[in-house]
Formats: C-alpha cells, structure tokens, sequence
C-alpha cells in the first residue's frame, strides 16, 4: 500500500542538477507524460513512502548523519 502525501500547502524549492542528470530525469518525464518538475515530485514523494513503510525515517543507503 502506497499512502501518498495530500494537497495540502505546497513549498517550493530550487535545486541546480548537473546537466546530465536534469536531461536523464527530463527524458524519463517524457516517456511517462509527466512534466519534468511531476517527475521529480513523484520520485521524491514515492522515496519518502518507501522509508515510511520500512518504518526507518533515515535511509542507511545515502548514508547520511
């Protein structure tokens, strides 16, 4: 079960991304009829949801702290 975040206030935010990585993610958008900004939103909003089910607000992968 996914539980995505509501429409509640929204904040925005700027992030520089090396090229690269913006036409990846750009392209990817594309192929799934999504604007770019949607893309990034949505892989953001599922990572979340995925460290939220696994009952660990941290992600040991990134290994951040």
């Amino acid at each position: 079960e996914v539980i995505l975040m509501t429409n509640g206030k929204k904040k925005q935010v700027s992030v520089l991304l090396p090229q690269e990585l913006y036409m990846a993610l750009h392209e990817q958008a594309i192929a799934s009829k999504r604007s770019t900004a949607g893309y990034i939103r949505l892989i953001l909003k599922r990572y979340v949801s995925c460290l939220e089910q696994q009952g660990d607000k941290r992600d040991h992968w990134l290994n951040i702290d």
